[in-house]
C-alpha cells in the first residue's frame, strides 16, 4: 500500500518499511509445503505508521466490534451526507481536519484454494470534506456496510464482522502537503486460523520440514 509509513528516506519504499516494521515480531510459523503454495494467514501486523494518533478497535459485543471515534451525541439527519459525518468527526475527535482521509483496510481469511488459506484484501475510503453534500449511502464504507453509526459511535459494519476469520485497520491520512498517517496495526477479529499454529508441536514439524532439527533450532544459540 502506497502512503503507508511516514519519513521514508530516499530509495525507501513502503515495503522495505512494512518489512522492518513486522519482520521481528512474525509468530505465525508454516510448514514448507504451505510456504510454497502461498499461504496467507491474516495477523497483528503494523500496516502504517506515523504521527497522526491511532484509531481504535475494540469488541463490545458477542458480534459487535467498535472504533473510538465519535460522532457526537445529537442524532444523525434522516439523510446523513459526507459533509455532515467530515463535521461530526473534526468536532468529537481531536487531531482530525477538513480534508483528511478516513480508510479501512480489511482482510478476509475466510476461503481456500485447495485447502490452504488465502488471504483477500479489500480498500475503503472516505475524504472528510466539511461541505460535501454526497449522501454517505452513495460511498462504500456505508452502503456496503464497512461502517455504521450507533450511539455516537462507528462501528464495525456485518460485511466485514459476518464474514469469519478477519483483520482490519481503520487509517487516518492527510497530506498537508507532506504525508501524515496514523499508526495502525491490524485487528484480528478471529483467531481461528492462529492458534494452532502457535502449539509448540507445530511449530516443531514447521522446523522440521525444512529439514533441520527442532529441538536444536529452539536450544539456546541454536542455530
Amino acid at each position: 500500500m502506497k502512503g503507508a509509513f511516514e519519513g521514508k528516506n530516499s530509495g525507501q519504499t513502503d515495503y522495505n518499511l512494512f518489512m522492518q516494521a513486522n519482520s521481528p515480531y512474525a509468530r505465525i510459523p508454516m510448514l514448507k509445503s504451505e510456504a510454497a503454495t502461498d499461504t496467507c494467514i491474516v495477523d497483528s501486523l503494523t500496516v502504517t505508521k506515523g504521527s497522526l494518533a491511532s484509531t481504535q478497535i475494540s469488541r463490545t459485543g458477542s458480534d459487535e466490534w467498535s472504533t473510538n471515534l465519535s460522532i457526537g451525541s445529537e442524532q444523525p439527519p434522516a439523510t446523513p451526507t459526507v459533509g455532515w459525518l467530515a463535521n461530526a468527526i473534526i468536532e468529537n475527535n481531536d487531531g482530525w481536519q477538513a480534508g483528511d482521509n478516513l480508510a479501512v483496510l480489511c482482510f478476509f481469511n475466510n476461503f481456500l484454494i485447495y485447502d490452504v488459506p488465502r488471504c483477500e484484501t479489500e480498500y475503503f475510503e472516505v475524504t472528510l470534506r466539511t461541505n460535501d453534500s454526497t449522501p454517505l449511502s452513495g460511498n462504500r464504507i456505508f452502503s456496503e456496510d464497512i461502517l455504521y453509526m450507533l450511539d455516537g459511535k462507528l462501528l464495525l459494519g456485518p460485511y466485514v464482522v459476518g464474514r469469519g476469520p478477519a483483520g482490519v485497520a481503520i487509517i487516518h491520512t492527510r497530506r498537508d502537503p507532506q504525508l501524515k498517517v496514523s499508526t495502525q496495526k491490524i485487528e484480528v477479529l478471529d483467531d481461528q486460523f492462529i492458534t494452532p499454529r502457535l502449539d509448540a508441536a507445530f511449530l516443531d514439524e514447521c522446523i522440521e520440514s525444512y529439514g533441520l532439527d527442532s529441538q536444536v533450532m529452539l536450544a539456546p544459540g541454536g542455530a
